[in-house]
C-alpha cells in the first residue's frame, strides 16, 4: 500500500470496532520481515497478490506464527494460474497448505 490509505481505512475501522488485538503495519514486506519483532508474531497476515505465490510466500510468511493464516488476494480469477503457482510454492522454505476460495 504505497499512499497507506488501505492500511488507515484498516486502523480507523479496528478502532471503530473497539479491536485492541489488531496491528495494522505499514511497511515493505521486504523490509518488515528483516524486525526480529514482527517475525513468527502475527495470526494473520493479508496481502494483495502483486507477484505469484512463491514470491509472496518468501516475502508474507515470514511474519506468520507457526499454525497462523496468510491470505493472498488474487483477484478477480485467482485459479488462472494457482496450479503453478502452488506447485512452486511448495519449493518454499515454508510448509506451505494451500487452499483455493473463489468468491465473487
Amino acid at each position: 500500500d504505497s499512499l497507506r490509505k488501505r492500511c488507515d481505512f484498516l486502523q480507523a475501522t479496528a478502532d471503530m470496532l473497539g479491536l485492541t488485538n489488531i496491528t495494522v503495519l505499514w511497511s515493505r514486506a521486504e523490509d518488515g520481515g528483516r524486525r526480529a519483532d514482527l517475525r513468527e508474531a502475527h495470526d494473520l497476515a493479508v496481502a494483495r497478490a502483486v507477484a505469484d505465490l512463491r514470491v509472496l510466500s518468501e516475502l508474507c510468511l515470514p511474519f506468520v506464527r507457526p499454525g497462523g493464516l496468510w491470505v493472498a488476494a488474487k483477484g478477480a480469477n485467482p485459479e488462472v494460474g494457482w496450479l503453478s503457482d502452488t506447485k512452486e510454492c511448495g519449493r518454499s522454505q515454508y510448509t506451505c497448505h494451500c487452499r483455493l476460495i473463489c468468491e465473487g
